[in-house]
């Protein structure tokens, strides 16, 4: 196996919750579980783009929490295979990116809206989020902002979007 498969698999369950987003966005954004499933699969978007982008730029060890260094390809792509690597929590991969010069200047404005829906996500996920109302006014933007500014600079780059349906 090489680097690319692992990059490959990122990127493609990333346009997946994207694409899902992008559904829920469309079809019942006003209801409350609409809501739920986009906010959630916006964020799963974000993490799995920040994932690839960070092994595709700098190696698919960095994503992972606990890979030796001299670790062949062969061994990584069997615990691959076999579901046997974790990744670094998005925290410090969000950290990896913002000590990146290139990253930081692109998205320096972005980290808060990475931030607010990662918070979103995990209080979605964990128990409630109750939302309060300029938080529902200002949703549908902040979905979009991250759509077209965040997601875009993630998964913008070497592997070509055009071969796989994002829209």
């Amino acid at each position: 196996m090489n680097e690319s498969k692992i990059c490959t698999t990122l990127f493609q369950n990333s346009i997946i919750f994207l694409n899902d987003a992008i559904k829920h966005f469309n079809n019942a954004m006003q209801g409350h579980s609409g809501r739920i499933l986009t906010v959630v699969e916006v964020q799963m978007a974000i993490e799995l783009a920040m994932k690839y982008r960070i092994a595709e730029e700098y190696g698919s060890k960095i994503i992972f929490d606990i890979v030796p260094s001299d670790i062949d390809d062969n061994e990584l792509e069997k615990m691959f295979t076999e579901n046997k690597l974790t990744t670094r929590e998005f925290e410090n991969l969000k950290n990896f990116l913002k000590g990146k010069e290139e990253f930081c200047r692109k998205l320096s404005n972005e980290f808060k809206y990475m931030e607010k829906f990662q918070l979103y996500r995990n209080k979605l996920v964990h128990l409630s989020y109750n939302f309060s109302q300029k938080e529902l006014n200002e949703l549908e933007d902040d979905i979009i902002h991250v759509i077209v500014y965040i997601l875009h600079t993630l998964l913008s780059g070497k592997v070509s979007a055009d071969e796989y349906r994002i829209f």
